[in-house]
């Protein structure tokens, strides 16, 4: 399963690089250009994972898993939310999360005076736009995204169900060094006399790298429909051959596309 897997990420990747050409906006149309960059680097991490699979990592896919998800999740939304093509305000949300952590690095560390610089123009740039600095809040984009999608393609998407599994589980058990990553490399004695390590206990979940390329896919569907690019054959189709396969562990009678939030009409409204 895995070579079948791996054959259909590799025919994703090629299409779409070939397909990059496309993707290139003017700079009032920044929104769409954002969620292709995070197309382009979910591109990588799936890479990423596949690299990681083939050198027999398989208990570090999360990490890269978790990155993946958490791109997803705010390209769609940078992508989707606005009241029309010329509302930014997405990215307002952006750059004040940018601008709440990379002020906390200069008053928290030696770093050069070109970044100090940079943080005092951003400064100046939010305030008049009138935005304060805050952390962006990834349950909240989860929850407001799923209606933003249902309104494109018509179909359930559970993106907050998706947060609450997919987010948190790879957080608890993979992304953080907290006791649900740690654990994992313990070999319990039942004695309690000689506690040991477990070299590679692998994959915490089953089917991490078929989720991640069919987020990806996802993703390249909704970027290429913002920017008018006509596929054929449909990428639709490649997410379906992945949502059919199974990797070691996974249900036979799992629903296919099980973990991904929707289903994607070919004649889906493109996005603004």
């Amino acid at each position: 399963m895995h070579e079948a897997l791996d054959d259909l990420v590799r025919e994703l990747d090629g299409r779409l690089e070939e397909l990059g050409r496309h993707l290139t906006s003017r700079r009032v149309r920044l929104r769409r250009q954002m969620a292709a960059a995070g197309l382009w680097r979910c591109r990588a991490l799936l890479q990423g994972m596949v690299a990681l699979r083939e050198a027999g990592r398989t208990d570090v896919l999360g990490v890269l898993g978790r990155a993946l998800f958490e791109t997803h999740l705010v390209s769609l939304y940078v992508l989707l939310k606005g009241r029309d093509l010329d509302d930014d305000a997405v990215l307002h949300e952006l750059a004040a999360d940018h601008f709440k952590w990379q002020k906390r690095m200069v008053k928290t560390a030696k770093l050069p005076e070109r970044v100090a610089a940079n943080v005092e123009e951003w400064e100046g740039i939010l305030r008049k736009l009138e935005v304060e600095p805050r952390k962006l809040n990834y349950e909240r984009i989860a929850e407001e995204l799923g209606p933003l999608l249902e309104k494109v393609e018509g179909a359930e998407a559970d993106v907050a169900g998706m947060y609450h599994i997919l987010y948190r589980g790879e957080s608890l058990y993979s992304a953080h060094a907290g006791q649900g990553a740690l654990l994992r490399y313990l070999q319990w004695d039942d004695r309690e006399e000689a506690d040991s390590l477990i070299t590679n206990p692998g994959p915490p979940f089953p089917g991490q790298t078929r989720i991640a390329a069919l987020l990806t896919t996802h993703l390249a569907i909704r970027v290429l429909k913002a920017f008018s690019v006509i596929v054929e054959p449909p990428l639709s189709d490649v997410f379906e051959r992945i949502a059919a396969l199974r990797e070691p562990g996974e249900a036979e009678d799992e629903p296919a596309g099980q973990g991904v939030a929707v289903d994607i009409p070919e004649d889906a409204e493109p996005a603004p």
